[in-house]
């Protein structure tokens, strides 16, 4: 569905567990002679396929491929509660290429935009502690968390290790 919003055009969808999301398309595609209605609208039909191929090809991203100078974390306690690993993302979220749609206590934890595509966000400070979360889990796009302490790497989700992101050493 296409909708206005904020002054943009967007294009409205639901996402993999039922929520509904938007993505700007581009205004370029709106430039020429309005009069021209079936050339406008083709223009808007293949905007439309485009963003259509980047939801469902999500996986393309490789998030846990993002590569940043480690930032130094010096005078830290061991990372042990959630609230410490949702207030490490948030320190390089902006650094990794990430945009935060909305953040709440309760799953997913974070809605983010990367590369223009939401991803539902879950957070653990071991990967392993959502093993046994099926139904969680079958709702999230991305689990971020400290350690990733999982032997397979998961089909149906993608891992943000952030402690990689972090220099114990520094001070």
């Amino acid at each position: 569905m296409l909708a206005y919003r904020n002054g943009q055009l967007c294009v409205i969808f639901n996402d993999f567990g039922g929520n509904s999301q938007s993505i700007p398309l581009k205004m370029e595609l709106l430039k020429g002679n309005p009069g021209e209605k079936d050339s406008f609208l083709k223009r808007i039909e293949n905007e439309l396929h485009k963003y259509t191929d980047q939801i469902a090809t999500r996986s393309f991203w490789n998030i846990s491929e993002i590569d940043i100078e480690p930032l130094p974390l010096p005078n830290y306690p061991n990372v042990k509660h959630l609230w410490q690993v949702r207030e490490l993302f948030v320190r390089v979220f902006d650094q990794l290429g990430f945009t935060i749609l909305r953040s709440d206590e309760t799953f997913p934890e974070f809605v983010l935009l990367f590369g223009g595509i939401p991803f539902n966000a879950t957070v653990a400070v071991k990967a392993s502690e959502l093993a046994n979360s099926d139904g969680l889990l079958a709702d999230c796009d991305l689990v971020i968390c400290w350690e990733n302490d999982l032997d397979e790497i998961p089909v149906e989700f993608e891992i943000l290790e952030i402690s990689k992101y972090y220099d114990f050493l520094s001070t």
